[in-house]
């Protein structure tokens, strides 16, 4: 059965193609992990040259990692921020503990 034009399209989450070998799989070299990080410039170059393998998987993980990159970013500057009110909160409970045990 063919799809008609008001049905919805078919959408999956795509992935790199893992490649099975004998040795475990190397980690990510320095560099390409510095560009997937790094400034626009670098990381558009190397997305570039991954659209022109004409693999959609890698090309999606590619996208991903930058994406999950900047949501751990995100992340952690929320957790830093709370950790400094928490700090704060237990400051100014210690000085009320303080006054309340001098009264």
């Amino acid at each position: 059965m063919e799809d008609g034009p008001h049905d919805l399209p078919h959408v999956y989450e795509i992935y790199a193609s893992p490649k099975y070998m004998a040795d475990p799989a190397e980690p990510l070299p320095h560099w390409i992990h510095e560009t997937l990080q790094g400034p626009a410039p670098g990381y558009t170059a190397l997305l570039d040259a991954v659209k022109a393998m004409d693999d959609w998987g890698l090309e999606a993980d590619v996208m991903r990692f930058r994406t999950l990159d900047e949501c751990i970013i995100t992340y952690k500057a929320q957790l830093d921020c709370t950790y400094g009110e928490l700090k704060s909160t237990i400051i100014t409970q210690d000085q009320c503990r303080g006054r309340l045990e001098c009264a």
